[in-house]
């Protein structure tokens, strides 16, 4: 689905990733850890385009992202990627569901019923009409993840999405996303939090801009979850991150 090769970008003379190459299967679930300044964000949002990449390449479904104009990138990003950012980038004069609905590159009745659906599987449908500033965490966060899905991605991408949640909060909105990917969606997110990722298929650990190992969990387990994330734990401690 995406394969990245030679992915090196500096800031300010400084290397961030280094020569970085990867392949994300579709219906994988990818989660990428390391030390604050590894590099994880600074690969998730090369993986997405978001930001491009120096030096390397990122070809999605095919399609060489790198090799597109500014305006043809965002068109492809709109349609075909989701991206449910670390800090809320909702715009304060607007209610939640015209936040949700703001991506959206339908007409307002079609994305209407199809924010309707997303909202009510998300728990959220109930404050559409709130403020951002009327709803939780958690909540606002679940609204995040709505507005990623309003143009039906076939890849959803979220940098540090539990970060600053609750456990209880964390928990809900990783059950989110695994049943998302149990329903077929191509997801990679960055996280700091172990548990988090031990929810999710497969760990790749960065550290000083290069992936210097990864893990496979497979499907995720409840009965498995304190193994798995045992196993988080001792990966961390082995590569010192």
């Amino acid at each position: 689905m995406i394969k990245a090769v030679n992915l090196e970008k500096k800031y300010k003379g400084t290397p961030v990733l280094k020569k970085v190459s990867l392949n994300v299967d579709e219906g994988d679930f990818i989660s990428i850890m390391g030390a604050s300044g590894s590099g994880k964000s600074t690969l998730l949002y090369a993986l997405s385009a978001m930001d491009r990449a120096d030096e390397g390449k990122v070809v999605f479904e095919g399609v060489d992202l790198y090799s597109m104009e500014d305006d043809q990138l965002q068109d492809f990003r709109r349609s075909k990627i989701g991206f449910v950012f670390q800090n809320s980038t909702f715009l304060k004069d607007l209610n939640i569901l015209d936040n949700v609905l703001l991506p959206s590159m339908a007409s307002r009745e079609d994305a209407l019923d199809r924010a309707e659906g997303i909202m009510k599987s998300l728990g959220i449908w109930d404050l559409r009409d709130r403020d951002t500033k009327e709803v939780s965490g958690g909540q606002l966060q679940r609204a995040n993840i709505a507005r990623a899905l309003i143009n039906s991605p076939k890849m959803i991408f979220a940098d540090e999405p539990t970060g600053a949640l609750n456990s209880q909060s964390a928990k809900d909105i990783m059950d989110i996303f695994i049943r998302l990917n149990d329903e077929g969606k191509t997801i990679i997110l960055v996280t700091h939090d172990a548990k988090v990722a031990a929810s999710t298929k497969k760990v790749l650990f960065i550290k000083d801009g290069e992936i210097i190992n990864n893990l496979l969990l497979g499907q995720y387990s409840q009965a498995m979850e304190k193994e798995r994330q045992s196993a988080v734990n001792e990966k961390i401690l082995e590569f010192n991150i």
